[in-house]
């Protein structure tokens, strides 16, 4: 490579970092200013700015970030990961008059109206952009994805509460579909996947680095349990926290042990790692820890050198665990039972309730569930969404009469298992389409790697990471769907679609076929 292609990549490397920088700061301010939700908004006080001009105070920073992210396309999508943690309704950014939406849908709504701009006033982007080429990117995964999406939409029709299923399919489906849509249109090149993996990643850097912050310096805002303190940042819930950084600690995990890395350079990659690492240990969430160990296990594997070793390693392993599990078995089991209780039941033993719930109402509701963000409406007696219809609340243990626990928390919005939210949300067809998009994930996941065992070293030091990095975050994510809900929420939805995106591309820039080629 000559010494001007060098200097010339180097040039735009840190001109990219410079816009990607001012896109930030420009959006944060925009955020900020004016923002009467805000609890610490600047200049939000009706007393200081009249309040028929607060919402368009921050104007002038949304067109300076449109300016910026018109330059720059796909690296204002890469960085669109740093919205999601801002997706509650707690916190909504007044746009005009009643018009209230999140960061992460204003974000979404941005991009979506400059990558259409770009399409109609680009010549480059409308010759390089088509329906085709978008089409075989997304392979057999767009038959699954059509199913999922029209079962959502039925959902919305037979849900007791149109409304919420109407702003759920909005905000958990159509918007992040919309966004893999923008993601495998406009970004095509290993640096922009990359840069999109980083996104993620620093995304779940910002919550740690809040976590840490809340710990250290703001010890009166943490919620106090029966076990201790808990940090929650800006979602309220430390369960959301380990979701969160699960998504993206993984990948920066697999970027730690890729090939052709300095020291110094793995070194600032642990110090990127600590604070999501020490955030997730805050948050006490077991579900977290468990997702964070599958992902290290998953990793570690597929960066042993061999079969054999991989092997006896995987026997060590089951040895040694065998061999702890049997020794201390007592305690391990009080840990987990016990953990978080209340009248003496454990989360564990809550979440046994909270499926055998989401299971009777599954038995009532097989076909198209009882719609996206209507759980509540048919689980409990609320005021989140108060019916007066049967519910499946399990207040008393149906063999032992003894208390469950559940009473107090009839709020609990969803059923804390991926597979039973997505069909008692959005019915088996939904559920057999989510499932079908897994596997074909996994599928193309070992595709790709396969692909990469007879690449070339520099090829293998480019991509492998990336791939390791995308399936260990799956992998999490799934582990922890397991006891919490790991997709149907605004900011996992992203996150799970994202990482779907990447994979596709990969798969392409890897030049790796769908299926297995004839001989």
């Amino acid at each position: 490579m000559s010494e001007e292609l060098v200097n010339a990549q180097t040039e735009n490397s840190r001109r990219d970092w410079l816009i990607g920088i001012g896109m930030v700061l420009s959006f944060m301010l925009y955020y900020l200013l004016g923002n009467t939700n805000l609890p610490f908004g600047i200049l939000n006080d009706p007393h200081v700015v009249p309040a028929s001009l607060l919402p368009f105070l921050g104007l002038p920073f949304l067109l300076i970030f449109l300016v910026l992210a018109w330059m720059r396309l796909p690296l204002a999508l890469a960085l669109f990961p740093l919205t999601l943690p801002y997706f509650q309704d707690h916190y909504p950014k007044t746009v005009y008059k009643t018009l209230h939406f999140s960061l992460a849908e204003i974000a979404i709504f941005a991009l979506f109206a400059l990558a259409l701009g770009q399409l109609v006033l680009k010549k480059e982007v409308r010759a390089s952009f088509s329906w085709r080429a978008l089409r075989e990117r997304l392979g057999p995964f767009l038959l699954p994805a059509a199913i999922f999406l029209l079962a959502a939409c039925v959902s919305v029709v037979i849900a007791y509460s149109r409304s919420n299923a109407q702003v759920a399919l909005r905000k958990e489906v159509l918007l992040p579909l919309l966004y893999v849509v923008l993601v495998l249109g406009y970004i095509r090149t290993p640096r922009q996947v990359t840069n999109l993996l980083k996104g993620l990643i620093g995304a779940g850097l910002m919550i740690g680095l809040f976590g840490v912050i809340q710990y250290f310096f703001m010890k009166n805002t943490l919620a106090q349990e029966a076990d201790g303190v808990r940090i929650h940042t800006v979602y309220g819930n430390a369960n959301n926290i380990g979701l969160f950084i699960d998504y993206g600690l993984p990948i920066a995990l697999a970027w730690l042990v890729a090939l052709k890395l300095s020291w110094r350079q793995r070194l600032l990659i642990l110090v990127l790692c600590l604070p999501m690492l020490i955030s997730i240990f805050l948050t006490q969430s077991l579900g977290a820890w468990l997702a964070l160990g599958a992902a290290l296990l998953f990793i570690g594997a597929l960066s042993l050198p061999n079969r054999k070793v991989l092997l006896i390693a995987t026997v060590v392993l089951l040895v040694v665990a065998g061999v702890v599990f049997a020794l201390y078995h007592d305690r391990i089991l009080g840990f987990v039972v016990g953990r978080h209780s209340s009248h003496g039941v454990g989360t564990a033993e809550k979440r046994i309730y909270l499926w055998q719930s989401a299971w009777h109402m599954i038995q009532d509701y097989p076909w198209f569930g009882v719609g996206l963000d209507n759980w509540l409406c048919h689980y409990s007696l609320n005021s989140v969404c108060h019916t007066s219809m049967y519910h499946y609340w399990i207040v008393k243990d149906p063999i032992t009469g003894a208390s469950t626990g559940m009473s107090d928390e009839p709020t609990l919005s969803h059923p804390h298992n991926i597979f039973l939210h997505v069909w008692v949300s959005i019915g088996i067809f939904g559920l057999l389409a989510f499932i079908a998009l897994l596997v074909l994930f996994f599928w193309t996941f070992s595709r790709i790697l396969l692909r990469l065992r007879t690449a070339p070293l520099a090829e293998r030091a480019v991509y492998r990471w990336l791939v390791v990095g995308v399936g260990a975050s799956m992998v999490a994510a799934l582990v922890q769907g397991q006891i919490d809900s790991a997709f149907l929420e605004q900011d996992l939805a992203y996150c799970f679609w994202l990482l779907c995106a990447a994979l596709l591309i990969l798969r392409q820039l890897t030049q790796t076929a769908w299926w297995r080629e004839k001989a």
